[in-house]
């Protein structure tokens, strides 16, 4: 399994101030993201409400990447994520991915890009590079 490298939670932490939740994690994953709460596989996130500031690095499989940016969108629209950040490769050719990046005003705000695997820079409502989106 891969994990997020750190300088990616710390600029989500720099962002969001805290984060409430990880909704796709680990209890390893844990160990440096620090979440106030976490879902794990077995405690089935696309089953949960998601409150408050949210880091997802979704499963990277066909099956369930999209149906966790569904479940971002659609907890952000129900007012219950105020803020998300999102880490997911650029496939701009995708229904899921389009849908999430269509997402730049409402109750949560869905923001930043990763130029490249070593800078990271945020910024309210940036344009979407060919980078990876967060």
């Amino acid at each position: 399994m891969v994990y997020t490298p750190a300088v990616y939670i710390e600029a989500t932490r720099a962002v969001l101030g805290t984060i409430d939740l990880d909704p796709a994690s680990s209890e390893i994953a844990q160990t440096l993201v620090q979440a106030r709460a976490f879902f794990t596989a077995e405690r089935e996130g696309l089953a949960q409400e998601w409150h408050g500031n949210v880091w997802l690095n979704p499963p990277y499989s066909r099956e369930l990447i999209g149906r966790f940016v569904d479940k971002l969108l659609l907890e952000i629209r129900a007012g219950r994520t105020q803020q998300a950040i999102l880490l997911v490769h650029a496939y701009t050719d995708t229904g899921w991915f389009r849908r999430a990046a269509a997402v730049n005003a409402g109750p949560a705000e869905i923001f930043g890009v990763i130029e490249d695997a070593l800078r990271i820079h945020f910024a309210k409502n940036q344009p979407i590079s060919c980078g990876t989106i967060v």
